[in-house]
């Protein structure tokens, strides 16, 4: 015989009582164990998966991105969005198979103090990190194409990958023999001599200052030395930034850039003023900022400076000081000289006339206009510089008529 207690009893003698006992505990068991599912595959995922987690911040953000666009998966990927006129992955998770192993990219959105990131976790399956560095080296290889250059913008403070262009031979640059011969041998000792900056303690850094009128070649001059020189470039709007974010940027700057500050004679932190402190009190960015900026301590690894203007009388001298700028060329009108090599660069099978009267006035971009009007045929090519010509002279000669009242 067995004694049941009191409780035993008066539960056993009431289904009601049972029935509600066991349904408490039907529900308890649920709620301590409604987490396992998720809980065992989490445990299960950071066992049997390696991950790697990457901010737009970082510039391995822009080749990820790019390698998932290079490599054609984004083409079966359910989400998108675009980016420099291009399809990419969108925000969310893309399942793809590389060399042989199941992976996954999942891109969010991270909001960050004022402003908002983004976010890439690349993850794979298996525990090797082998597979994932080897993907990341792949990936910044395929970005760093030794016939593109890489373009560098600002983007949440930090370098963003803007686009990758083919590569502009210096050949291709509408420039004087003086001006081309000066740029390759500064540009060539000053490859060669990083020892000989450190061994002086000279910080290993250049200066290139380049001015004259629009049109005569600036921009496609510093897309040449890029090219020539294997340099990634970096350029940001100094008109609506600040000290701050300029000091900022140029402490970025990675090793063997061109760091391009494209008509500085429209910013006015870089007019000429009266003495140094002049309207610098209410400026966001100031003459002392910029010169700060440059000559800063941040590591320069084979760092190129490039400013550009189109009128150099603006500009304060103390930005062109030696030590800042160590190589300054005017860029102007086209020479004969120039116009004999161009005109047979696009037209290698029609000599050019002999003694024939190239403009005195005409800027390279001038000049590959009436080529690409007349792509077809040289002859009206030379036709219209002969008649550009007059009219230059003729302008030339008109004489100054005053109108009296």
């Amino acid at each position: 015989m067995i004694l049941k207690s009191p409780l035993v009893q008066l539960v056993t003698s009431s289904p009601l009582l049972t029935t509600s006992i066991g349904l408490w505990g039907v529900a308890m068991l649920t709620f301590l164990t409604k987490d396992a599912p998720h809980g065992i595959l989490s445990f299960l995922t950071r066992q049997l998966t390696t991950s790697l987690e990457v901010t737009s911040r970082e510039k391995e953000f822009d080749a990820l991105a790019n390698w998932i666009e290079f490599q054609g998966f984004a083409r079966r990927f359910r989400t998108l969005r675009a980016r420099n006129m291009r399809l990419s992955a969108g925000f969310g998770r893309h399942y793809f198979l590389h060399k042989g192993y199941l992976c996954w990219f999942h891109r969010t959105r991270v909001k960050e103090k004022d402003y908002e990131l983004e976010e890439i976790a690349l993850t794979c399956l298996g525990r090797d990190q082998r597979l994932l560095r080897d993907l990341v080296a792949e990936a910044a290889a395929s970005v760093e194409r030794s016939d593109q250059t890489r373009i560098y913008f600002p983007r949440w403070h930090n370098w963003s990958l803007l686009t990758v262009q083919d590569k502009r031979p210096l050949s291709s640059v509408f420039l004087s023999a003086k001006n081309k011969n000066a740029l390759i041998y500064h540009l060539d000792w000053f490859q060669s001599a990083g020892e000989w900056h450190r061994q002086h303690g000279v910080p290993y850094r250049t200066g290139i200052f380049l001015h004259g009128p629009p049109g005569t070649g600036k921009t496609s001059l510093v897309r040449a030395i890029c090219a020539s020189y294997d340099l990634g470039l970096y350029t940001m709007d100094l008109i609506n930034s600040n000290d701050h974010e300029l000091k900022e940027m140029v402490c970025q700057l990675g090793p063997r850039s061109l760091f391009l500050l494209e008509d500085i004679d429209t910013v006015s932190a870089a007019w000429r003023r009266k003495s140094t402190k002049e309207g610098e009190g209410n400026e966001k960015l100031t003459l002392g900022g910029v010169l700060n900026a440059i000559d800063g301590v941040a590591q320069s690894d084979g760092r190129v400076l490039v400013m550009t203007a189109n009128h150099q009388d603006m500009l304060d001298q103390a930005l062109l000081r030696p030590g800042r700028v160590d190589l300054q060329l005017e860029l102007g009108p086209m020479t004969p000289e120039m116009f004999q090599e161009a005109f047979e660069r696009f037209f290698p099978n029609t000599p050019a006339p002999p003694n024939f009267e190239w403009p005195a006035h005409m800027t390279p971009a001038e000049f590959q206009q009436m080529v690409m009007r007349h792509i077809r045929s040289p002859k009206e090519v030379l036709k219209s510089l002969e008649n550009h010509g007059l009219r230059s002279l003729q302008t030339d000669r008109e004489p100054l008529i005053l109108e009296t009242c």
